[in-house]
């Protein structure tokens, strides 16, 4: 059994109610982390929403949201993604009633090698805003 350094690095949306805009049927990554968690051979990025790798190994990336929709009855995907590319099932949620907060998570195991970039990915049925109250991506090597 080898051994592998850790790596790990987080980005968060802490005491939100921040809001994005978005287009009906666009994949847009997701804007609105206001915060870095600890990031060890991953360099966190609130600023651009987004974890750049720095260590190639097999990654445990995991997020969570509360978060509302502007309009009812929307379906939202929200998606991990490498390189702007979704990498996951994701999470596929109905907003049914405007302005209420639903709740997710994700979590996935991908393989990432240095100078990937993790982020959010979120796909609208209809045009709208989004709020989000609280946020997290995270990435762990698990090997």
């Amino acid at each position: 059994m080898g051994f592998f350094a850790a790596a790990y690095g987080a980005i968060y949306t802490q005491d939100g109610s921040a809001v994005q805009a978005l287009t009906s049927g666009s994949s847009d990554k997701l804007a609105l982390f206001n915060a870095n968690g600890q990031g060890k051979r991953t360099v966190p990025d609130h600023t651009n929403n987004q974890i750049t790798i720095e260590a190639s190994g097999e990654y445990e990336i995991s997020g969570s949201f509360s978060a509302s929709f502007s309009l009812p009855s929307t379906f939202i995907e929200i998606h991990s993604a490498i390189n702007g590319n979704e990498i996951d099932p994701g999470i596929h949620k109905v907003f049914a009633t405007a302005t209420a907060v639903e709740n997710g998570t994700f979590r996935i195991i991908a393989s990432l090698v240095g100078g990937d970039i993790v982020t959010v990915l979120v796909k609208p049925s209809k045009n709208g805003n989004l709020t989000i109250e609280e946020a997290s991506l995270v990435v762990n090597r698990i090997g």
